[in-house]
């Protein structure tokens, strides 16, 4: 098993994604740096009245939605590429156990994302908090709740393991994109569209909001009415979370089959 876990970790960071990946991630800190600048410049430029109108909200928010839509990504094609290029027939002659492939590709990404998701969060607070400084600007957590950094990580590796899952049951990259895109962006749309009280309901156990719950943030209490209620306790996010990786493995797991089509 340690010999495939090796191969696969090969093929993860030889391919053109994931190094693509490698550029977008610090791309998205970089821009958060770059807009923290600005706010930061527009409320030194503001009369001392003025500033309450100006916030800003925790940037890591932003650079988290980049790495879970990446991984995401880069879990589709942890499958779908293989079919494509038809390289998974050498995978599968090397490797009988078709089961233990997708293990592997699972250990390979869930350790990767895990450890980018949360380097991410933390590295994009360092450095906002450093460009924010000793600005009382609204809404900046000054300083950040550390619960809220380390929930980035599992955060990210639940959208690489559906990725994963989607690519596998699907063998197609573009499908499964728009899958990812439907839970990540559609859902929570649609959620807030519904009649009270399933608009909170709902929206609670949707992939997106399962971050803050898992670690205890208030967003209401944080940020003022209109945002979603916490419905959910960590524990629960957390199987809720846990859930989300099942329903996308264990489908793959059953159906990955001998036969190449």
């Amino acid at each position: 098993m340690t010999g495939l876990i090796a191969a696969e970790w090969l093929k993860f960071h030889s391919v053109r994604a994931t190094r693509i990946v490698a550029c977008v991630i610090p791309a998205s800190i970089a821009g958060g740096a770059a807009l923290t600048w600005y706010v930061a410049d527009t409320w030194d430029k503001m009369a001392p009245a003025d500033r309450d109108q100006v916030s800003i909200a925790s940037v890591e928010e932003i650079t988290l939605s980049v790495s879970q839509l990446c991984f995401a990504i880069l879990g589709v094609l942890a499958m779908t590429a293989e079919y494509k290029t038809g390289l998974i027939r050498s995978t599968f002659t090397a490797v009988p156990s078709r089961r233990l492939v997708l293990a592997a590709k699972a250990i390979v990404l869930a350790a990767t994302a895990l450890v980018v998701g949360t380097a991410t969060s933390v590295l994009t607070y360092l450095v906002c908090d450093a460009v924010i400084g000793e600005r009382p600007i609204p809404y900046y957590d000054q300083p950040a709740e550390p619960a809220a950094l380390l929930t980035a990580g599992p955060s990210t590796l639940v959208f690489a393991m559906i990725g994963l899952g989607l690519g596998t049951l699907m063998r197609s990259a573009a499908g499964a994109i728009t899958a990812i895109v439907g839970l990540w962006y559609v859902l929570p749309i649609v959620a807030l569209n519904l009649p009270v009280p399933w608009d909170s309901r709902v929206g609670s156990v949707l992939l997106t909001r399962l971050d803050a719950q898992l670690a205890g943030v208030d967003l209401v209490a944080k940020y003022g009415e209109g945002m979603p209620a916490a419905l959910l306790s960590p524990l629960a996010a957390a199987i809720a979370m846990a859930a989300y990786i099942a329903a996308a493995l264990i489908p793959a797991t059953l159906t990955i089959r001998r036969d190449l089509r």
